[in-house]
This record gives structure tokens, C-alpha cells and sequence, in this order.
């Protein structure tokens, strides 16, 4: 029989080759791109500092590597750091910075907070870490990436909490009358802050718009649909 000791060893070598297998990860030649990013922070428009990238994740186990889309926002006077990622297919370029376009970022306090209207759903996402650098920040992602890549090729690891709307936004806000077709949905124009919430402005598909109001832990305290010439 095997020692104890021998077991113990054997069980760890094979953990370890285990790890390294899920945790190669490949950045894309030539996909790395930085630019600026127009946010809210602290009420005011500010410019901050953003890059994105595509890498591969090898999987234990799988025949071909997953590909995904990461963007990162830094804003050099605060440290605050945030970023995100998309499973997207091969050949599939430019996601990340999609998303961010189609999202608004506000800066408020020691959080860095992203509000974003995809698939029928309000999503908000928020990050704390802070970071003396951009390249510091994408050294942390890189290491999530390795260490978590099975949760991430999944889908699975997301900063992103779902507001529940539906009780309170009538079904007709989200569709364009007569039309069922899912891409056709509310666009987030604006977030602000008033009287210590979150004010967010969603316009409907069929010319109106809904204020919605959240509170710090982004739960809904208040919406109603209104005219596009009310949502100001």
C-alpha cells in the first residue's frame, strides 16, 4: 500500500498540473487597445482611462480554448479600478468596447459603478479595488483570469447585480408595439444622483420613458413611465 506521505504527494502534483492546465491564458497579438472614457464622478463629466483585450483560456478537457473580451476603466486620480469580461466566438472582435458604450459610469465615493440595460434586464455592477496603475490593475485581472478560468469560460464569475423592474414597469414599456422582436428594447440615456439615490432614465421603445429610482444597494424605491418630454 502507499504511505501516507507518498498519497499526499501524488495528490498534490496532480492538483497542480490540474491548475496550470486551467489557468493558461493567452492574450490576442494586436488586440490590446487604450483610450479614454467620458464618466460621471462626483456630479461632474471626467475622463478617465480605459483598455481593453482578447484572450484565450485553455481548459482542461475541452477541445478548443474559449475566447473572451476584457475592458478596464481606471481613473488615475482616485485608483479606482473596475473591469468586465465577454465570452464572445472566434473571430468576434470589439464586444468589450461595445458594452461600455452601450453602459454609463459613475464615480461616487470610494466606488466605481456601471449601469448598463442588456437582454430585457437593468444590471449594475460595482468595484471598490483600487489600484496604483492601469498595468498594475490588469496584472490582478490577469491572475483572476488564471485562477478562476473555469468559472469565467462558464460565465459564470460576474460583478453584475440584477435590478428586478418587472414589478413595477408595466410589460408594455419593454416591447415595441406589434413588434416581439427581443433586440428592439429600452436604451439607459442617463444616471444621476438625487436626494441621496440613484435617478435613472430609460427610453421606451414606443416614445416614452421611465424614471427609475435606486437606493445605495441599488434596490428600486421608486419608477413610473412618462412622456419622453417629461424624463429630464
Amino acid at each position: 500500500m502507499l504511505s501516507m506521505r507518498l498519497l499526499i504527494t501524488i495528490v498534490f502534483v496532480i492538483m497542480t498540473c490540474h491548475g496550470s492546465l486551467s489557468g493558461q491564458v493567452r492574450v490576442t497579438k494586436g488586440s490590446s487597445q487604450k483610450q479614454s472614457r467620458l464618466v460621471t464622478k462626483e456630479g461632474l463629466s471626467a475622463q478617465i482611462e480605459q483598455r481593453s483585450f482578447q484572450a484565450s483560456i485553455a481548459i482542461p478537457g475541452s477541445t478548443k480554448p474559449h475566447q473572451i473580451d476584457v475592458v478596464m476603466l481606471y481613473d488615475p486620480g482616485s485608483g479606482l479600478f473596475w473591469w468586465h469580461y465577454l465570452l464572445v466566438e472566434p473571430g468576434q472582435t470589439g464586444e468589450a468596447d461595445r458594452f461600455v458604450a452601450n453602459s454609463t459610469f459613475n464615480i461616487l465615493g470610494p466606488r466605481l459603478v456601471c449601469f448598463t440595460f442588456r437582454a430585457g434586464s437593468l444590471w449594475v455592477g460595482e468595484s471598490t479595488a483600487h489600484y496604483s496603475s492601469l498595468p498594475e490593475g490588469q496584472s490582478k485581472v490577469m491572475d483572476t483570469i488564471r485562477n478562476r478560468s473555469g468559472e469565467i469560460s462558464s460565465g459564470t464569475l460576474s460583478v453584475f447585480h440584477k435590478v428586478d423592474l418587472g414589478r413595477t414597469l408595466p410589460f408594455t414599456f419593454y416591447e415595441l408595439n406589434g413588434n416581439s422582436n427581443p433586440l428592439i428594447q429600452p436604451k439607459l440615456r442617463a444616471v444621476s444622483r438625487l436626494n441621496g439615490e440613484w435617478r435613472l432614465i430609460l427610453d421606451g421603445p414606443n416614445g416614452d420613458s421611465a424614471i427609475v429610482q435606486l437606493n445605495d444597494k441599488y434596490e428600486e424605491t421608486g419608477s413610473k413611465v412618462v412622456s419622453r418630454e417629461q424624463a429630464r
